[in-house]
């Protein structure tokens, strides 16, 4: 990395390895680090979550889009990643934290690795960052716009993330609902998660009909919605009071989302 693209205040750098990712802050810290999943980059608010597991359904939660997600957690990956934990079809955050690389996942439902999870979704992450410390800044300070970039073995140049971050005005004014809901409706028969068959089970014939209108829905609350004894048909964010009517509704529901 020549010394011309490093930016002040960095903070050293644990690992023995060069650089291959970086985190930089509004007021142009940088913390250097190993990256990890996709070879990209992306603008999004710094956040932490303190889960130890869970970071599957965490990072496809829709309510995270253009959130940069810190995990306090320091062996996130344990569990290795499948297809069944997840929130959405996608991941939703800008990007991911991590204080180690975890490389031997451990788990009899795990079907791949975390990286491979971050790559697949095109997301990129660092590692080897002391997440605890930089907890502690956001909760002094709150809200921290930031840029995340994987640069893998490429020279790369960060004032051009830096100058990204000034122009980008944050999550105010958002409309995320927008960009994270459903384009088309939909109907839910999808159950909670049964252990004996390691599976979610399909569920018929509920008694109430409930219209869901999408503002960043999980899909764990349209299963538990299914267990309810409810049948949940998913509208977009933006549907007409008609369209809503027409899904003959016992009850309306207004899900949570991003901002």
């Amino acid at each position: 990395m020549p010394q011309s693209d490093m930016m002040k205040d960095t903070n050293d750098h644990p690992s023995l390895k060069p650089p291959s990712a970086a985190l930089i802050l509004e007021n142009g810290k940088v913390y250097w680090g190993q990256g990890m999943g996709a070879k990209t980059s992306n603008i999004g608010e710094l956040c932490f979550n303190t889960s130890q597991t869970g970071y599957q359904e965490i990072l496809t939660d829709p309510s995270y889009a253009k959130q940069i997600i810190t995990f306090t957690f320091p062996h996130i990956g344990i569990v290795g990643t499948n297809n069944l934990d997840v929130e959405s079809n996608k991941i939703h955050a800008s990007g991911c934290i991590l204080n180690q690389t975890v490389h031997h996942e451990s788990s009899w439902r795990s079907d791949s690795n975390l990286d491979f999870f971050f790559v697949q979704n095109n997301t990129p992450c660092i590692t080897n960052i002391d997440t605890r410390q930089l907890t502690r800044l956001l909760a002094e300070q709150g809200a921290i716009k930031a840029a995340i970039i994987n640069f893998g073995e490429d020279k790369v140049s960060l004032d051009l993330l830096s100058q990204e971050i000034d122009k980008w005005n944050g999550l105010q004014n958002l409309d995320l609902a927008s960009v994270v809901t459903t384009l088309d409706a939909y109907k839910w028969s999808e159950n909670i998660w049964q252990l004996e068959n390691n599976q979610y089970t399909k569920k018929n014939n509920q008694s109430f009909n409930i219209t869901c209108l999408d503002f960043g829905i999980k899909q764990n609350i349209l299963r538990n919605l299914i267990n309810s004894n409810f049948a949940p048909t998913v509208l977009p964010s933006h549907a007409s009071f008609d369209s809503i009517m027409k899904t003959n509704p016992d009850g309306i529901f207004l899900s949570n989302g991003p901002g």
